[in-house]
């Protein structure tokens, strides 16, 4: 009868075996195959002729732990799920910073960038959190810097639903004295043809803002519009070619309004101002009245022109004949 003790290692001395495969597989002196089974770590040192089923608990554990100790990176590809970047780098000296930034898609939740300057540990710009949608381009912007030298924007991502964090960062450059090749920093003015106009109530006024870049090579930035200062019932409407219409209506109160037209490129702001006049409506003369009625005329008796008097004529008599004389 075959002694046990030859066949079947106690408890002890089964885990000393297994923490020896496990650091000779550390250490690279036996294969995954050899740490996997007993069988063939202890081919050379024990006439085994069958494994105790103890084995396959704590080999199992032990193979997830080292597969997760060594192969993380296999298992999950960690890229940058926050992208930042600073267009218009190198900047002038004061020139805004105007930065883009977006999560890939499928990364919700909120951000916060800050600007440093290594090797210094303090913050010179920070933002508040901002709301981000995975796939969508952001952009905000930060006030210009006086020092030359090399600033770096960091995001910071906090996942909506507990899915983590995420970072990224991006340098960017200030010059001394304006940006390379002599060029001076991006800038323009805003002009508005004509300065005034008039129009009646409900009629609709034109105008165009004349864009006037400080360089030639800033021509076609694109310079976002918008007005401020518009009366009651009214309402304004971008046109082509830079021209901008504003509506009235009858319930616009006539009066001077002074509308300020502003824009906005790469964080600067500039602005100007069209008068407008509002004429009221031509009054319509009232109604004549119809003159008032003449009273009817009294009626008074015709009176009639008095008939001289007859004329009084003396009775004529006629004469009579003598008496006839008769002889006696």
């Amino acid at each position: 009868m075959p002694n046990n003790i030859e066949h079947e290692y106690d408890t002890k001395r089964n885990n000393k075996e297994f923490l020896k495969r496990f650091f000779y597989f550390l250490q690279g002196k036996v294969s995954l195959k050899q740490f996997q089974n007993p069988f063939v770590f202890r081919s050379s040192l024990y006439p085994v002729k069958r494994v105790l089923s103890g084995y396959k608990v704590p080999f199992v554990v032990c193979a997830v732990l080292v597969l997760s100790l060594y192969i993380p990176v296999a298992l999950v590809v960690a890229s940058p799920g926050v992208h930042v970047q600073v267009p218009q780098s190198p900047l002038a000296p004061n020139q805004p910073v105007y930065i883009e930034f977006f999560t890939d898609p499928g990364e919700d939740g909120t951000i916060q960038l800050d600007i440093t300057k290594p090797p210094l540990l303090a913050i010179f710009w920070q933002s508040g959190p901002i709301p981000i949608s995975g796939g969508i381009l952001y952009d905000v912007t930060a006030p210009g810097f006086t020092d030359p030298g090399t600033y770096v924007v960091s995001a910071y991502v906090t996942l909506s639903g507990g899915g983590g964090n995420l970072h990224g960062s991006t340098p960017f450059e200030v010059m001394a004295g304006g940006q390379p090749g002599g060029q001076p920093g991006f800038d323009y003015n805003l002009e508005v043809e004509p300065p005034v106009t008039e129009i009646g109530q409900g009629e609709i006024a034109h105008f165009q803002v004349i864009v006037i870049y400080n360089n030639p090579a800033y021509s076609g930035t694109m310079v976002s519009i918008n007005l401020t200062g518009l009366g009651p019932g009214m309402q304004w409407h971008p046109e082509p070619g830079g021209h901008i219409s504003i509506s009235t209506s009858h319930e616009t109160p006539p009066g001077t309004y002074h509308i300020e037209i502003m824009g906005e490129a790469q964080g600067i702001v500039r602005q100007t101002v069209a008068t407008l006049i509002v004429r009221g409506g031509e009054e319509e003369p009232p109604p004549e009245e119809p003159p008032p009625e003449e009273p009817p005329p009294e009626e008074h008796p015709e009176e009639h022109p008095e008939e001289p008097p007859p004329e009084e004529h003396p009775e004529e008599h006629p004469e009579e004949p003598p008496p006839e004389e008769h002889p006696e």
